[in-house]
């Protein structure tokens, strides 16, 4: 109550989120939290970073408390009787509401990888860009595939990869601060039927000195991810470089996992990791500058080139924005 009469003036992620949900609380919870997923000065941070976590609506926080006092003592047999009559039509609507895959979003990827293939599509896998050349009317690619050097020429290109290898294959002047946070993923089976709790699919860790940053649950999305009576989870942990062995972290951070829920060693299987080298774009303060003369350098050097997606657009995209950046 008192941030909401006195809001600093923004001039960062830190001042946004203090203003958003209150000194106390943005130290205790958030300060742990974005520090631990971004491996960051948060307050060298941009304002334009939004948490995936809502902050509280003042106005209806107070206007839930008092209707709580009112109604707390008091709930007449008129009133169950019309609440046991309301319609699923009468309840509200989701904000948003996305079909998930049956067996996961791994099927999204066949699915979209037997289109291409139908469509005369080519996907070389295992490939990696040597060199870029455009010219006015196409562009040219040489890639290594193998241990075989390959050139291919296009109309167009969409870059959904690093900019910074972007950067380096168009022989652009190094924007030194652009860069990315990488992900490690550590997958586990468990043997309980739930973990999260009864409609949660995701939990964010405000807990200091935690490695992981979020814990996903697949079967609360679909419940053939995993077999009968038993979950999964998914930890996530973000990197500022990357680690060539990645044991001792995934064995911390099993031994963290057991802690936090509870659960005997026995009861938790190891399922693997997986690394992705650019998943999120950082935001510090001037970002925007030094990736607008990167645009600008790119305009200049070639018009057949198009930045999509998270990664090539160089913004922490939720799901629905990372699709729309790409249609």
């Amino acid at each position: 109550l008192y941030t909401s009469k006195h809001k600093v003036k923004e001039k960062n992620l830190e001042d946004s989120l203090i203003n958003s949900w209150g000194s106390k609380f943005y130290q205790d919870n958030m300060y742990p939290f974005i520090s631990n997923f971004w491996k960051f000065d948060i307050s060298n941070m941009s304002k334009d970073y939004k948490a995936r976590v809502t902050p509280p609506r003042i106005r209806y926080a107070i206007q839930k408390i008092f209707e709580f006092k009112n109604k707390r003592d008091f709930k007449s047999n008129t009133q169950q009787s019309l609440e046991s009559k309301i319609t699923i039509k009468d309840k509200p609507k989701f904000r948003n509401f996305y079909l998930y895959p049956k067996f996961g979003c791994k099927r999204v990827i066949d699915f979209l990888k037997d289109d291409i293939i139908l469509n005369d599509g080519i996907i070389k896998t295992n490939s990696i860009i040597t060199d870029l050349n455009s010219s006015n009317d196409h562009i040219e690619i040489q890639y290594i595939q193998g241990k075989n050097v390959y050139t291919d020429v296009f109309d167009k290109i969409y870059w959904a990869a690093s900019i910074l290898d972007l950067i380096n294959l168009l022989k652009l002047k190094n924007y030194n601060q652009l860069n990315y946070r990488k992900l490690l993923t550590i997958n586990i089976g468990v043997d309980k039927k739930d973990l999260l709790g009864d409609k949660v699919h995701a939990s964010y860790v405000m807990i200091p000195n935690i490695l992981f940053h979020r814990i996903h649950e697949p079967n609360k999305i679909s419940p053939y991810m995993t077999p009968k009576n038993k979950t999964s989870a998914c930890l996530e942990i973000t990197l500022d470089k990357k680690i060539n062995n990645p044991t001792d972290l995934v064995k911390k951070s099993l031994n963290q996992f057991c802690l936090f829920y509870n659960l005997k060693k026995s009861e938790i299987h190891y399922l693997g990791c997986n690394y992705y080298e650019e998943a999120y774009p950082l935001l510090f303060i001037d970002y925007n500058e030094d990736l607008a003369r990167f645009k600008e350098a790119l305009s200049k050097k070639t018009s057949k080139i198009s930045l999509i997606g998270r990664t090539g657009q160089y913004f922490p995209y939720n799901v629905v924005e990372t699709l729309n950046s790409t249609l």
